[in-house]
Parts: C-alpha cells; structure tokens; sequence
C-alpha cells in the first residue's frame, strides 16, 4: 500500500484502526519490537485533538526522514536534513556499528550543500519520469534536482539488444548505452521498455 493512499484510508477510520494501519504499514514484523513502546508510540494520536491530522503528519514525516537500520527505520536530526540528487551525490548513506552515518564520497568544499540520494542506486537508472513518479509517491515532492531538469533522460529507454534493429540502431553503435537523439525522442520505439 503506499503511503498516500493510507493516509487517504485512515482519515475514514476510527483511532484504534488508525493505530493498526500505522503499525501494520511501519512494523510488519511485530516479533522485533518492544509492545510496551509501540502500544505508548500508537496511543498518542488518542491523546490530541484531530487526531488524523497529527497522525497522518507524523507518518509523513517519518517515512520522509527516516533512514533504514539492520532492524527497522530511524530519523537522526542531521541526516534528515541532507537534500536528494538523482545525480551522483556527494554522500552515501550507511548503517555502521548501531550509528547511521552519512559518508563523504568525494572532497565537499566548505559551504557546498550535502547531497544523498533517497531512493537505492538501481531506481537512480530508472527514466525520468519514473524516477520523479517514485519520489513523489513515496516522499511527496517534486524532484527538480540537475539529473531531472538539465541532462537529456539517458535512462529514458534502452532497447534490447534483440530489439536494436527495430529502433534502427546496429548493436555495434549503441553499445549499451541510449544515444541522446533517442533520450531526448518523444515518442515510443519498438523493443524499448519505459
């Protein structure tokens, strides 16, 4: 279920069914967490006025900031803040002896905004238009990041080697990679997958 869609369901729900969908959707496996701290965690919403308002906003914010751990999920004050690239960003995220920490992976001069990608580096490869799709159904904005704005979609489509023909394309010239006339192209070729 994705998350908007849950926040659209649990508006219609009664507190008790909100706290079961929260806990269903970021605690699967309920074998791996302390009852006494998930049933104080879910019992909150109960205690405020308009309690769907502040449940879903702290669902959001959540599954928007936090960071995967070897046992579930984390929000860290500084690591929430780093912005996402669908570029090659200047820090890596990593889970290290119980801390999670944000890796430089290049020299970042001072004043140079911290960059992280928040998605896994496979969906970095998806199309553009996916990419941007993905991001905002499960972060809710806009990507409007270099990789998004500024470069032809070199992840637009890539034909099959099987399907190059068809794309009027020699399996010698492409070589694995989009040629910018086809990135920039509008409209569907035989054999590519979008």
């Amino acid at each position: 279920m994705y998350l908007a869609q849950l926040m659209l369901d649990i508006q219609k729900e009664d507190v008790a069914t909100q706290q079961s969908l929260v806990r269903d959707y970021f605690i699967p496996d309920y074998s791996m967490v302390d009852k006494d701290m998930l049933h104080r965690a879910t019992m909150l919403p109960a205690q405020v006025p308009d309690a769907h308002v502040d449940l879903v906003r702290a669902v959001l914010a959540f599954k928007a900031n936090s960071h995967g751990t070897f046992t579930g999920s984390a929000v860290y004050h500084m690591g929430s803040k780093l912005c996402h690239t669908c570029a090659v960003p200047n820090t890596e995220y990593k889970f290290i002896d119980g801390h999670g920490c944000h890796l430089a992976r290049r020299d970042i001069a001072p004043g140079e905004l911290l960059t992280t990608s928040y998605v896994p580096s496979w969906q970095l490869m998806m199309s553009t238009r996916k990419r941007r799709q993905h991001l905002r159904e499960d972060f809710f904005f806009d990507c409007a990041c270099f990789a998004c704005t500024q470069v032809p979609d070199y992840y637009r489509g890539l034909p099959c080697p099987g399907c190059l023909e068809a794309a009027g394309l020699s399996r010698d010239a492409a070589n694995g990679a989009l040629p910018e006339a086809l990135a920039a192209g509008a409209s569907p070729l035989p054999g590519v997958v979008y």
